[in-house]
């Protein structure tokens, strides 16, 4: 759930730049987790949770959700939108 990410960060009134340089991660990285083009590392779930001063737990949720939907996206692209049963 890449959105709540970004949800929580504006929560905090923080921008995406704000965010990352706080978590010590670059922008880009920042963007492409909110947009759901990438999945935290557990670091970079750490750095973020810390960041934005949230549960562990509610970070690592959003990445286990954005990690769902990514391989939802793949089944999909690949035609086999139910996980490749024939």
């Amino acid at each position: 759930m890449p959105s709540a990410l970004r949800d929580i960060r504006a929560s905090k009134n923080l921008t995406t730049r704000g965010l990352a340089e706080k978590a010590g991660i670059s922008p880009t990285t920042l963007f492409r987790i909110e947009s759901g083009k990438t999945v935290a590392d557990p670091i970079t779930r750490h750095k973020l949770a810390a960041a934005l001063e949230v549960p562990q737990a509610e970070v690592a949720e959003f990445a286990a959700e954005s990690k769902r939907k990514r391989a939802m996206a793949l089944r999909f692209a690949k035609g086999k939108p139910d996980g490749g049963a024939e």
